[in-house]
Parts: C-alpha cells; structure tokens; sequence
C-alpha cells in the first residue's frame, strides 16, 4: 500500500508544479506582450524620426540653394540694370528657376 501512496503523491506534486509553471506563464504573457509592444513603438518612433531628419536635411538644402540662387540672381539683376544699386532685391518663388543664372 505503501508504493501506491508514494506514486499518487509523486503525480500530485509533479501537477501541483506543472499548474504553478502555468500559471506563471499565464502571468508572464501579459508583461512579455507589453515589452514586444514597446520595442515594435521604439522601433517605428525611430524609423520616423529618420524619416523626419532626412526630410529637414533636404529643406535645409533647397533653403542653401534658394539663398544662393538669389544672390546670384540679385547680382545679374543689378549688371542687366533691372535693380538699381540703393534698392533692395526681394526674391519671390524662387521654384522652377533654375540653378545657372540667365546670361544676357
């Protein structure tokens, strides 16, 4: 009678740990999923953050082309005669100008 004891509480210990370690899980699937949510957030807040610094890049660019495509503008502009030496040039739109200023 003995043996049979020892092997019921043997299978009883064995499910009363294999009900701890699903319970565990169970409880670990919650903070497991938040933290795969985090990273998926961190991952795409960074790809958009690159998105964004490449694009301010560009417009910093067009902004440097823009300054010197209008001097240059501004100076062929006073040797043609169209702005005399006193007045101030104002450049509006400069989109669809090229970058090589007109000879005349």
């Amino acid at each position: 009678m003995r043996g049979k004891s020892g092997a019921a509480s043997v299978i009883k210990f064995f499910t009363v740990v294999a009900l701890m370690v699903g319970v565990w899980i169970a409880l670990s699937l919650d903070p497991l999923k938040k933290l795969h949510d985090s990273y998926t957030s961190l991952r795409q807040e960074r790809e958009q953050l690159a998105l964004l610094e490449r694009r301010v890049e560009l417009l910093e660019r067009k902004i440097r082309s823009a300054k010197a495509l209008g001097a240059d503008l501004e100076i062929t502009l006073r040797q043609i005669g169209h702005a005399r030496p006193a007045e101030t040039v104002y450049i509006v739109g400069t989109e669809g100008l090229s970058q090589q200023t007109p000879t005349y």
